[in-house]
């Protein structure tokens, strides 16, 4: 590309306009009548004008404000503007037949002076919108080129100018004629109308197109550029242009707001860019790199159905060349240091680095990102647009659409019947989505790349990603090549074609609507199935070149992520499938034809152990260097029976059932043959070879089971015309397989050939079960049949770590967990009690009063084998009123309530919340030196838990709330032992009581095998204890404060286990686990500070309960007031 530097077509310009001017004509104020080169000067002779700065062209009606009709340039620094409802208008008119340069430098203004309005048809619904045609009048262009003759000289607006256009059937550029020169435009250009244009190129141009202003048009049939002449340079991109005919803003399926739209604000628009002529120096969609100095990405975007770009032969042919990267000057801000770079060719026709994307934004409306072809030329054919040297996509190209009651499609690159590209190469992202509202009647399908019959492109390189997504029951296509051409595939990258289910949604009158998915849905992420002389596809891993740059870190082949998932169809050439990196997902359907289906990890395996042994990576087990070698997992077929298969260093999972039948096999070194038991048909995906079937050493065979089988069965896995295994069945078999299931090989007696499997459901003690565990296992693997997805997931688990941690998610909780978090809360109002009624004691004046404690408390027990571990905390609030009494010195009431959080140390659930709230009575007496506490209560409990059951890709979130009450005592006794004045010791004995009624329960929201049916139980406990507490008081008439340290021993004299009895919601078969019986004694240990004096007092205290693998925390904080 042809780029001139700004300074050097200033100092050329100055150069050439020095002599003459003196003699230009100059407007440097408003003037209201038109002006031409031809008249310009003094006495009416050829001049050029120079509107400066100050300087204005401003009509009230149609006509041309500047006209350039002779061999003189045109300069606008100020304004041209022409404002009238009659149609009709022109800024600059520029004759061809004329030599010159028209350089904008301030802005051209063609409208309208009045404006659509809004007739208020749609007040009452509480929106409003602008009716009728986009704009008022019409036939008005901001720079018209035109005549007999080509123009010689350029056309160039800096990105101080612009030009604006209203009207209908209008353009802001429009060129009818010839221009030998180039277009280059910084500055934007915005045109609103029906059927406008924004850039309008319809002649031959010899230079370069150059746009780094935005370009917006809104309208009816609107586009933004249309270059429909020959272009002798480049198409240079590098800015916003935006087309849309849409009135509303953005995407919605309100469906009050969406009835107030008339047809007017939904009006349809044209290309945004539309391409219909030759371009030699190719076309280039430009972004910031390393070397050009950018600092914006080209963005190109289409609101409605017309495509964002389109490359059309409509007339004939078209042919684009190679671009060229513009040249970079040297950053003379800098010293010492050439930043220049010269041009450098790219190496394809077309070079896309920004954005391309088009959205309908509407219900039952396709979209297109770019749509390339030919035209019927008469003759029977259609002309053809051809990419010289290939496309490359290193931005985005996106497309959405949106169905309801129209299937519509989404497509990022359509190829039609005329697009000829000999190589698409993609480092970027190609992408479509089809997005379907939840009561959708019709599903829409994604695209990314579609090559129509009649279209030609030999290869596709893919570094980037290609997605296709069809969502809420669309379907996905992410390659499809329908003209049979495409031959060669490289992938390094990602290709996916994805499904999401229906959702379930609310209807208007609030109902649960649960629909059924799609059943026609199709996910394909490549189907060549129309080529007939054979398909090479090449998925690999591609080392990231060192970048030089020593204080950065290319990344490993770890770090990348390279895939295709979707089916794979292939047609009847002989076909290749080689995958050297990465995972295939998705059935693979190879036709008629010699296949052949290679699979070799092995250079993959030598880079990891190279980034291991060089310290890159952390050591890694065998497991996670397996994980990360190649992996298909397929449902193949063959449709002749002739595929030669090899394996090394890879997995190969057939899944499925049915025969594959091949020609022969050979599974090398590292390599893992796994075959699905499909227990829907209780059968199992066989492999049937005509020839030889190899497993030599090193090599695994394993199966997957695509649900559970019940208590199992017997397979046959393999049988061939010759079978060879290198090592004995033990050794093969030595791989994982389902944790649930023995599983046992052995050739079949009757023929040496065959392969057989046997399958046996491990009871609770083969598994390695706990009490708990076996108690529910009958139960559990009873319900996991009626819940298709979770019997999957849990047939897909193949050690024991994945399947306890699994199993134990599906358990109610057993732990015991709700008592000892009551008996925390419990613990905590006592000893409040207890604190209040020391403080009584300690105040000179023997008064009552109101008093508040704050406090808070932490348990955590760990798990054992006989069941999980919890932790938690809670906080809470007492609230009490006392007075003298009688022989008391305090008869009160108080109320407790609090929170607590219970979570199992392992797992993945929420946490369980538990609400306390407890009335009680107590009283404190003293009598020959003893102090007597008395304490009794009730309260009521409320809870709730948010179960997370997560299991591989399966998610269940079960809820329940519940109810219970529970009654409370205490009784404590002490004596006071004082010396030294202040100092004292108070060994005390005290006995607790708490008994915890739960109601039952039945979760919702997990579904079968999931939300269970939890009956109702008790627990209690009843505890002794005896504490030694040590402390001093300092006190004078009127205050007093005392530190203590506590000391004890805590004894259950009633420890009983808790049972729960369970059943699976919708199952009959009930279940008992049991908690593990807490230490029945432990340590107590605290400390605390207290103060007070006739009319308040306080402490904070601070008490801790340890015992084996258990910890109970708690503290307290008393405010007391007296009235």
């Amino acid at each position: 590309m042809r780029r001139r530097l700004m300074f050097a077509s200033a100092i050329a310009t100055l150069t050439v306009a020095a002599p003459s001017a003196l003699a230009d004509r100059q407007i440097s104020e408003e003037i209201s009548t038109p002006v031409a080169t031809a008249t310009a000067g003094s006495g009416g002779v050829a001049d050029n004008i120079v509107i400066t700065a100050n300087g204005r062209v401003a009509l009230t009606a149609p006509a041309t404000a500047v006209t350039l009709n002779s061999d003189n340039d045109v300069t606008i620094e100020g304004e041209i503007e022409i404002v009238s409802d009659e149609d009709g208008g022109i800024g600059v008119h520029v004759e061809g037949g004329n030599t010159g340069d028209l350089v904008i430098s301030g802005s051209i203004t063609v409208e309208s002076e009045s404006e659509p309005q809004d007739n208020g048809e749609d007040d009452d619904a509480g929106y409003s919108d602008l009716d009728g045609p986009s704009a008022i009048g019409g036939n008005r262009i901001g720079v018209l080129v035109d005549g007999a003759g080509a123009f010689v000289g350029d056309i160039y607006m800096d990105n101080t100018g612009s030009i604006i256009v209203r009207g209908n059937d209008s353009a802001g550029i429009r060129v009818l004629t010839g221009v030998e020169g180039e277009i280059r435009l910084e500055g934007p250009v915005s045109i609103l109308g029906d059927r406008s244009v924004g850039i309008d190129i319809q002649d031959t141009l010899t230079g370069d197109f150059a746009i780094s202003g935005n370009v917006a048009a809104r309208g009816e049939h609107s586009s933004a550029i249309v270059l429909a002449g020959d272009v002798g340079g480049a198409f240079y991109l590098n800015s916003t242009v935006s087309t849309t005919g849409y009135r509303f803003g953005s995407y919605t399926n309100n469906e009050e707001f969406l009835a107030t739209l008339d047809e007017d604000d939904v009006f349809q628009a044209n290309t945004t860019i539309l391409i219909q002529s030759s371009i030699d120096g190719g076309i280039l969609f430009d972004a910031p790199t390393g070397e050009n100095r950018l600092t914006r990405t080209t963005t190109v975007s289409q609101r409605g159905e017309a495509p964002a770009v389109q490359i059309l032969a409509s007339d004939g042919n078209i042919t684009i060349g190679e671009v060229v990267q513009p040249a970079v000057p040297d950053d003379d801000t800098t010293e010492d240091e050439d930043e220049s770079v010269e041009e450098t060719p790219l190496g394809y026709s077309w070079v896309n680095r920004g954005a391309v994307t088009a959205t309908s934004d509407l219900n039952d409306k396709s979209s297109t990102g770019i749509l390339i072809g030919g035209s019927d030329d008469g003759n029977g054919s259609v002309f053809t647009a051809e990419l010289l040297h290939g496309f490359l996509n290193s931005g985005t190209i996106s497309s959405t659409s949106y169905s309801d009651t129209v299937a519509s499609t989404a497509v990022a690159l359509h190829l039609e019947d005329g697009a000829i590209l000999p190589i698409l190469t993609n480092d970027g992202a190609i992408s479509s989505t089809s997005h379907n509202t939840v009561d959708a009647t019709a599903f829409g399908s994604a695209y990314a790349i579609v090559i129509e019959d009649g279209a030609v492109m030999e290869e596709l390189v893919n570094s980037g990603q290609i997605v296709a997504a069809g969502n809420n029951g669309g379907s996905g296509y992410a390659i499809i090549d329908r003209s049979g051409t495409l031959r060669s595939i490289e992938n390094s990258g990602r290709i996916l074609a994805s499904h999401i289910a229906r959702p379930d949604y609310y209807d208007a009158d609030g109902n649960l609507i649960e629909p059924d998915d799609n059943p026609d849905y199709r996910t394909v992420a490549l189907d060549v199935s129309n080529n007939t002389t054979g398909v090479e596809y090449r998925q690999y891993w591609q080392p990231v070149p060192d970048d030089g740059d020593d204080s950065t870190t290319e990344p490993t082949f770890l770090d990348t992520s390279i895939f295709m998932i979707g089916d794979v169809l292939f047609g009847s050439g002989d076909d290749t499938l080689t995958v050297e990196a990465g995972r295939i997902n998705g059935a693979i359907s190879f036709g008629d034809g010699n296949d052949a289906l290679l699979v070799d990890g092995a250079a993959v395996y030598e880079e990891i152990l190279r980034l291991i042994e060089d310290g890159v990576v952390d050591p890694m087990t065998d497991e996670e260097i397996w994980a990360a070698l190649p992996r298909i997992t397929s449902a193949i077929t063959d449709s002749d029976g002739n595929l030669s298969i090899a394996i090394d260093f890879a997995t190969l999972e057939l899944v499925e059932s049915g025969d594959l039948e091949i020609s022969d096999a050979r599974f090398g070194d590292g390599s893992i043959l796994m075959l699905q038991v499909d227990a829907e048909n209780n059968d199992v995906r066989r492999v049937v070879g005509s020839g030889d079937i190899t497993f030599e050493a090193g090599s695994r065979l394993s199966v997957s089971l695509s649900n559970l089988i019940g208590g199992g069965g017997s397979f046959e896995l393999v049988r061939a015309g010759t079978l060879t295994i290198e090592e004995d069945l033990a050794t093969l078999n030595d791989s994982p397989s389902p944790f649930l299931y023995n599983t046992r090989l052995e050739r079949d007696p009757d023929d040496d050939n065959v392969i057989l499997l046997t399958l046996e459901r491990k009871d609770a003690d083969t598994l390695g079960m706990n009490a708990n565990q076996a108690a529910a296992y009958a139960s559990a693997f009873e319900s996991w049949g009626g819940n298709d997805a979770l019997g999957a997931a849990i047939a897909a688990l193949t050690s024991e770590e994945s399947f306890f941690a699994a199993y134990d998610q599906l358990l109610p909780e057993y732990a015991a967990s709700a008592i000892q978090f009551a008996l925390a809360s419990n613990d905590s109002a006592v000893g409040a009690l207890a604190n209040r009624l020391e403080a009584v004691r300690r105040s000179p004046e023997e008064t009552g009063g109101l008093w508040v404690q704050e406090f808070g408390y932490f348990a955590d027990r760990a798990g054992s084998s006989f069941g999980p571990g919890y932790r938690g905390q809670g906080i809470g609030v007492a609230v009490g009123f006392d007075r003298p009494a009688g022989p008391f010195y305090a008869v009160g009431v108080n109320f407790v309530g609090s929170a607590s959080e219970v979570s199992e140390v392992d797992g993945v659930d929420d946490p369980m919340s538990a609400i306390t709230g407890q009335l009680g009575a107590y009283a404190g007496s003293r009598m020959s030196g003893v102090n007597f506490d008395l304490y009794a209560a009730a309260g009521f409990d409320s809870f709730e838990h948010n179960r997370r059951v997560l299991i591989g890709q399966f998610e269940a979130t079960p809820s329940a709330e519940w109810t219970g009450y529970h009654v409370t005592g205490s009784a404590r006794v002490s004596r006071d032992f004082e010396f030294g004045g202040r100092y004292y010791v108070r060994p005390a004995l005290s006995v607790d009581y708490l008994r915890l009624f739960e109601e039952g329960y039945t979760e919702t929201g997990g579904g079968i095998g999931v939300d269970l049916s939890v009956s109702d139980r008790e627990s209690t406990s009843f505890t002794g204890s005896a504490v030694l507490t040590m402390g001093a008081l300092y006190e004078n008439s009127s205050r007093w404060w005392s530190p203590v340290v506590r000391l004890g021993y805590r004894s259950e004299f009633s420890n009983d286990i808790l049972e729960t009895e369970a059943r699976f919601a919708d199952y009959d078969d009930t279940f008992i686990l049991r908690s593990q019986q807490l230490p029945g004694s432990g340590l107590l240990f605290g400390f605390g500070v207290s103060a007070g004096s006739g009319y308040s007092t306080f402490s904070l205290d601070y008490d801790a309960d340890v015992r084996d693998d258990f910890i109970r925390h708690t503290a307290r904080l008393v405010m007391r007031m007296v009235f």
